[in-house]
Parts: structure tokens; C-alpha cells; sequence
């Protein structure tokens, strides 16, 4: 089998594990068990457990991007786009609650080892969209003289997170689904053309 593919099927597989066990819990040994390899072939792949899961959380943020891309990109709507950008990452996160439910209260721990992969993603997020609000700018749905889009940005990607929070906290889907209709209503007042 080649390596990258060994790697990914070493991803995979771990992903489970970190979901169940979370960072501190888990272990090479016990992923290796699990995986029926010995432990010296992990390490010939990943330098450390936290190595791996970050791997996992790349893998994972990637699928994010990738989900929320396929969401947004059917979209003719700037506005559609925008709602549907911040539905279709919470719905994410709602299918992957069991992953993150265990790994949230390391998340909140402030793990800092993830903090470039996650950097890169909130960029991601960040240029995603400013690229909706220049779209619609362009199509006269925005206001055409949006000087502040950074900042505009940054406050949505802001609300997300605190969105984010809030479910990782209480686990209230329904609550989340209500605050981004009004926090969208807010936006649109203040933005729409």
C-alpha cells in the first residue's frame, strides 16, 4: 500500500478514536490496537499522538470547506449564500457532534498546538465571506459602498463562533437555527440595498 494512502487509512481510522476517547485519553498504543498495526508503524507516519489529531483536524476542516462549498456554490443569492454559509457549518457540526461534543472541552482548554490549522481555516472563513459580500455588491443586493468589509467580515465570522459556543455549551440546535434567522435580519437592515 503507499505511504499516503497507509497515511490516510491511519487518519480514518484514528478519527473514531479521538471521538470517543478525546486527545488526553487516547494513546499511539491503544490507536495502533485498534488499527492492528504495530506502534512504531504510527510513529514512521506521525511524530506524536498530537501529530495525528492534527492530521484529523485538518482532514476535518477540509471537509468542512468542502460541505460548505457545496452548499453555497448552487447559491445564486448573495444573501441565500450568506444564511446558507453559516446553516451548513453548524449543520457540520450538528453531524459531527459526537466528535466534538468529546473534544470540546479540550477545545475550550485552548489547545495551541491546532492553532495554525485552525488559523488557516478562520482565514478560509474570513475571505468566503467577504467574497459573498463583494458579490453582492457587485449585484446590487449590498449596499455599493460597503467601505468596512473587514470588518463586517470579522463580526460574522465573530457570531459564528459565538454560535459555535453556544451549541457546544448547551447543545441547543434549535436555538442556534433561531439566532442565525435573527441575527441575519439585524445584518440586512444594516447592509441591504
Amino acid at each position: 500500500m503507499p505511504s499516503t494512502n497507509k497515511r490516510d487509512m491511519i487518519i480514518e481510522k484514528a478519527e473514531p478514536i479521538f471521538a470517543r476517547f478525546g486527545l488526553k485519553k487516547s494513546t499511539m498504543q491503544g490507536i495502533a490496537k485498534e488499527l492492528q498495526l504495530q506502534k512504531g508503524a504510527l510513529y514512521y507516519y506521525f511524530k506524536n499522538k498530537e501529530d495525528l489529531f492534527m492530521a484529523v483536524i485538518e482532514k476535518e476542516s477540509n471537509k468542512l470547506k468542502s460541505s460548505i462549498l457545496k452548499q453555497i456554490k448552487k447559491i445564486e443569492s448573495p444573501r441565500k449564500k450568506l444564511l446558507n454559509f453559516f446553516i451548513a457549518r453548524l449543520k457540520y457540526l450538528e453531524e459531527k457532534s459526537e466528535y466534538y461534543t468529546t473534544l470540546k472541552d479540550e477545545y475550550f482548554e485552548g489547545l495551541s498546538f491546532g492553532g495554525k490549522i485552525l488559523e488557516k481555516y478562520f482565514l478560509w472563513e474570513q475571505e468566503t465571506i467577504e467574497n459573498i459580500l463583494k458579490e453582492g455588491m457587485d449585484k446590487g443586493v449590498f449596499k455599493k459602498n460597503l467601505k468596512k468589509i473587514p470588518a463586517i467580515t470579522s463580526a460574522m465570522v465573530i457570531a459564528l463562533k459565538g454560535m459555535e459556543y453556544q451549541w457546544a455549551v448547551n447543545n441547543n440546535v434549535k436555538s442556534m437555527y433561531k439566532n442565525i434567522d435573527s441575527f441575519f435580519k439585524i445584518i440586512y437592515e444594516g447592509i441591504g440595498a
